[in-house]
């Protein structure tokens, strides 16, 4: 077998996409190099057949790859490992981690009345377990005072408003890690 990776992280995490980094291999003989690297993601520890996603190459001097087409906060396993001249893989133990939930998509408010209102919004592929993080102030810049909620439900209600005042809302998702996304800036209402 090749020799294995080392100093295996997770360099960056998106919606959709994960990139595994480690220290590259520099030999030039076969115990202290290898043919390739290749990359697997799998939703389980285990792998079991079939391997979900995977990524190779045979530059050894690349330190990282990346899988793409994943999905949104989902958690996922993966394992790196090197080539020998005959296919067989070396793994190396490598971080699990959840992609990043995906910005949602705005629909119309429900609920209003001069006191309340309802945020309504589509989870964008999002799976049910999503945190979002849900902030309206009366000011654009969202300073005080701020109405919050947080809620894994696709709407989040707010009432003690004031009568005939303008809202300015923004949302964060959070993934199953706690690590936010970008956030997303709702119309006034």
């Amino acid at each position: 077998l090749t020799q294995p990776l080392d100093g295996l992280n997770i360099p960056g995490v998106f919606q959709s996409s994960v990139t595994v980094a480690w220290t590259p291999l520099t030999g030039s003989q076969q115990s202290t190099s290898a043919e390739s690297y290749l990359l697997e993601a799998s939703t389980g520890p285990a792998f079991a057949s079939p391997i979900l996603f995977s990524s190779n190459t045979s530059l050894i001097g690349l330190n990282r790859l990346a899988i793409t087409g994943l999905q949104p906060n989902t958690s996922y396993y993966f394992r790196a490992g090197t080539l020998n001249y005959e296919g067989s893989v070396n793994y190396a133990a490598t971080p699990a981690t959840s992609t990043l939930a995906n910005a949602t998509v705005q629909t119309d408010y429900t609920g209003i009345t001069p006191l309340t209102l309802t945020l309504n919004w589509l989870p964008n592929s999002n799976p049910s377990d999503t945190l979002y993080l849900l902030r309206i102030s009366s000011n654009p810049n969202l300073s005080a005072p701020v109405y919050s909620s947080a809620t894994r439900n696709n709407y989040a209600s707010f009432a003690s408003l004031l009568p005939n005042t303008t809202y300015y809302p923004e949302m964060t998702p959070y993934n199953r890690l706690n690590r936010p996304s970008p956030t997303v800036t709702f119309s006034s209402m």
